[in-house]
């Protein structure tokens, strides 16, 4: 099964390219200081993670192998509480601003409940629930000189912590006996 953390960091910077088209480059990791980007730009870093355990819950997903007696199970161990940083990268205030409001409002879709649901292919089809909780604009003489002005998000998102494996399963079968003629 793929890291969460890497599957979560990958899916939202694959969504934000899709659904920003203007975007010249989208990274799911921290740039390469030594390496020019394309502007404007979007890299998705994971800050934190953590996994909180509970009790396990079981579901038999997928066929029940009849000759083996073996099925496919998913856990359910708890819940991943990741926190990110969405970093917008642009060559001036003003496209800094239209693409930091864009991006405000693809991941807050839909006002109740907040947040974007984002389906994990690589993590079991799991579902991350994902929410700006801070914004911050990264101004300074540095930004200035660069020509590069960015917006700083902080993101969290919450989704089941899940572990997959091959466990043996009781199941019911139709047991027919012939029943043995008396002698009378």
């Amino acid at each position: 099964m793929a890291d969460f953390n890497a599957t979560l960091t990958k899916a939202l910077a694959q969504y934000i390219g899709d659904n920003m088209p203007t975007l010249q480059q989208v990274l799911d990791e921290w740039p390469t200081a030594n390496i020019m980007m394309k502007l404007p730009a979007v890299s998705v870093t994971t800050l934190r993670s953590v996994m909180v355990p509970y009790q396990t819950a079981r579901a038999v997903v997928g066929e029940v192998d009849l000759d083996e007696n073996t099925a496919s199970v998913l856990y359910q161990v708890g819940h991943h509480d990741a926190t990110l940083q969405i970093d917008v990268w642009a060559k001036s205030k003003p496209e800094r601003a239209t693409l930091s409001d864009l991006l405000s409002d693809i991941i807050n879709k839909d006002i109740i409940p907040a947040g974007l649901r984002l389906t994990l292919a690589g993590y079991e089809n799991r579902v991350a629930d994902v929410l700006i909780t801070e914004k911050k604009y990264a101004d300074g003489t540095s930004t200035a000189q660069t020509q590069e002005w960015r917006t700083i998000f902080t993101v969290v998102a919450t989704c089941a912590a899940v572990r997959r494996s091959t466990e043996f399963v009781i199941t019911s079968s139709e047991t027919v006996f012939d029943t043995p003629k008396t002698i009378e």
